[in-house]
């Protein structure tokens, strides 16, 4: 687990330690509800429970999170296809 202290009188944050995955999959939910063009990275964050500037410790930006959606959905499918019988 990562621990956030967000000033020196609050309580710590506990991040879990799958957020990367946990942003990627709710991105993924949120812009198939929504589409990409009205999901902000804010909704992102609030949807995640995590704060604006905690997205861009894992994430530059929107494009970015959508191009490692992408990535893993081609490696996923690329790892289907090579368990698929060849054709004679």
């Amino acid at each position: 687990m990562n621990i956030v202290h967000k000033g020196e009188l609050s309580m710590p944050k506990i991040l879990p330690d799958n957020l990367k995955e946990e942003i990627l999959t709710t991105t993924r939910r949120m812009v198939i509800e929504h589409g990409y063009n009205k999901v902000s990275i804010r909704d992102i964050a609030r949807e995640c429970g995590i704060a604006t500037g905690t997205f861009y410790n894992y994430f530059r930006s929107k494009q970015e999170i959508l191009s490692a959606l992408l990535a893993g959905d081609w490696d996923r499918m690329q790892r289907y296809i090579a368990t698929l019988p060849e054709d004679s």
